[in-house]
């Protein structure tokens, strides 16, 4: 760590410790960045208010680093017992604020969506009343990203719809604002998405690529990100070699896929890529590349998590549309597992499972009914035609020529 203790001139060592902190949570040296803030917080009441804002800044780097080093249930009892001291310290300032925010982005980190967004609602009330506009809109953006993880799509449009009237006019860095813009765009595509508005989507597409590429250059990870999204919206749109172009210039940028984050977005580029060659109909290199995200999926992600479950059901249809009955099986299993844990998971309220849980059914009707010889039933309004009705007493055929 590079520095000593010493018997004199203790608050010299107290304040040049307290400023390496922040270099070495710069540098990622979080192991270093914990044995200091034992010293700091073995040290530091002499020459701060125990539980001020400087110390509470010290326990902020403590929650800091024990995220970081994966020891998540030792900050989250950290957090417990020091967050009730700075709620009635007169001097905390800001520090309560501040490490509920810093919690809740661990309790996010480790896929704990609810319970962070609790603790993002409670630092957003604490960030009205005494924080920055700046720190505000960060919240509002970070509580609007889990509304779209969870498939809270109606919450989260009106969120971000509020935001970008607010970045609009508030006072902040232009940089700050540059880059919420770029945040709030990409999560405008999302949500469209979500809600199947694909026309709008890929209109706010064009937009948040713009601003991406504007803010951080054209291989950020966040115009990454609006970039797969537009190209699914692009698929849906029948556009499918367009879609091809906006993942090939995503995959002209390294991906880091030893990154969990990076893994997830790994699944969703090669999921859309995939939904892109089965509207081509180039039915081997779609099946590759979705088989390969759902094991992006699976083990970046989970096999119930919604990005892994919408994967599998790219798969399954793009199987199908090979004609490769032999493993119909295979996926059904696959998508059973995926349902099954799914359901059982944080996200068992998120629209994908439910879409899941709905294809599975479907398919497995499907399956029987082909292994038994039978003629596949489809729901009854996909076989309207023009001029026909059902008619339930015409013997072998129940449509009847009504014209």
């Amino acid at each position: 760590m590079g520095r000593v203790w010493g018997a004199k001139g203790g608050a010299d060592d107290f304040w040049a410790s307290f400023e390496l902190a922040e270099r070495l949570e710069d540098d990622r040296r979080f192991a270093e960045l914990l044995a200091l803030t034992d010293q700091l917080l073995a040290h530091g009441a002499a020459w701060t208010p125990a539980f001020g804002e400087h110390m509470g800044r010290v326990h902020r780097y403590r929650l800091v680093s024990l995220g970081e080093l994966g020891r998540g249930p030792e900050a989250w009892a950290h957090f417990g017992v020091v967050l009730s001291q700075f709620l009635a310290a007169p001097q905390a300032g800001d520090s309560v604020r501040v490490l509920r925010q810093t919690m809740g982005d661990i309790l996010l980190r480790l896929g704990h969506d609810g319970p962070a967004q609790e603790l993002f609602a409670l630092a957003l009330a604490d960030s009205r009343a005494n924080a920055s506009p700046a720190d505000t809109v960060e919240l509002e953006s970070t509580i609007a990203a889990i509304e779209v993880n969870a498939g809270r799509y109606a919450e989260a449009d009106r969120r971000l719809d509020a935001l970008t009237s607010r970045l609009a006019i508030m006072q902040i860095a232009e940089e700050q604002r540059a880059r919420l813009r770029a945040l709030v765009l990409w999560m405008q595509v999302v949500v469209r998405n979500g809600q199947e508005r694909f026309r709008e989507a890929e209109q706010v597409g064009v937009a948040a690529v713009a601003a991406c590429v504007a803010h951080e250059g054209p291989g950020g990870d966040v115009g990454r990100n609006a970039r797969i999204a537009r190209a699914r919206a692009l698929v849906e749109l029948g556009r499918a070699y367009e879609a091809e172009t906006e993942c090939r210039l995503v995959l002209a940028h390294e991906i880091d896929v030893d990154e969990p984050a990076y893994a997830g977005q790994l699944c969703v580029l090669r999921t859309v890529l995939g939904r892109a060659f089965t509207v081509q109909r180039r039915h081997d290199q779609a099946v590759a590349d979705l088989e390969a995200a759902v094991a992006d999926g699976c083990r970046s992600l989970g096999a119930g998590d919604p990005l892994t479950l919408d994967a599998v059901l790219a798969l399954m249809a793009a199987r199908r549309a090979r004609g490769g009955a032999d493993d119909a099986g295979e996926v059904l299993r696959l998508l059973e597992t995926a349902v099954r844990e799914g359901e059982a998971g944080p996200d068992s309220g998120h629209p994908l499972v439910g879409a899941a849980r709905e294809r599975f059914g479907e398919a497995k009707f499907r399956v029987q009914a082909e292994a038994a010889g039978m003629a596949p039933v489809r729901p009854w309004r996909a076989r309207v035609q023009p001029g026909l009705r059902p008619c339930w007493n015409c013997g072998g055929t129940i449509w009847h020529d009504h014209k």
